[in-house]
C-alpha cells in the first residue's frame, strides 16, 4: 500500500506476519479470518508454518528435530481440497523435518485417530531397507506423535480420518 508506511501489502490491515501467525493459534476459529486477509498462496503458506512452528514448539511432531531450517509444515487436507479456514488451521497441519514431511506426503507415513505414526511398509513394494530407512521410519511404527500442548491445536480427528479414507494402496 503506497504511501501508508505499511511493509505488508498482502494484508488489508497491515497485520505483519507474526501477528497473523498468532491468531490461528489464539483463536484456532478465525484460521478463515486470518486467510481472507492474505492475496497469495506464498503469504499464506508462510502464515501457516509460522504458526505451526508455535503450536508444536519449533520441533517435529515425529522425532523432536529442532532445527528450525530443516522444519516443514504439511497440511493433512491437502492445500487443494482443503477449505479457505483449514488452509491456515493448525489442526490440519503436522509440524515435520524435512524428511518426515517427504514421507507423510507420500503416504509411507501417516497418523491414526489417536495420533499414532503409521508406518507403511507395504507402500514400497521391493524397497530394500536400509538402517537409515527403518530409523527414520519404520522404527517410529506405533508411537504417539509429539502434540501441541494447546489441546485446540492439536491435529482434528476428522482431518486424520479425511486423510486414512483417501490413502491409497
Amino acid at each position: 500500500m503506497a504511501g501508508t508506511g505499511q511493509p505488508f501489502g498482502f494484508t488489508d490491515d497491515g497485520a505483519a506476519l507474526d501477528e497473523l501467525a498468532q491468531r490461528p493459534i489464539s483463536k484456532p476459529e478465525e484460521s478463515g479470518v486470518v486467510y481472507g486477509k492474505i492475496q497469495t498462496r506464498g503469504i499464506a503458506q508462510d502464515v501457516f508454518r509460522r504458526a505451526s512452528l508455535r503450536a508444536y514448539g519449533r520441533r517435529c511432531a515425529f522425532c523432536g528435530l529442532s532445527f528450525e531450517v530443516a522444519l516443514h509444515v504439511g497440511h493433512i487436507i491437502p492445500w487443494s481440497t482443503a477449505s479457505v479456514a483449514q488452509r491456515l488451521a493448525p489442526t490440519n497441519g503436522l509440524l515435520l523435518c524435512s524428511t518426515h514431511h517427504s514421507l507423510f506426503d507420500s503416504e509411507i507415513l501417516t497418523v491414526a485417530l489417536d495420533h499414532r505414526i503409521i508406518c507403511r511398509r507395504d507402500h514400497l513394494h521391493r524397497h530394500h531397507w536400509t538402517d537409515s530407512d527403518t530409523r527414520a521410519a519404520a522404527a517410529l511404527y506405533g508411537q504417539r506423535m509429539s502434540l501441541p500442548a494447546d489441546p485446540r491445536l492439536r491435529p482434528s480427528v476428522a482431518a486424520l480420518k479425511y486423510r486414512a479414507d483417501r490413502l491409497v494402496g
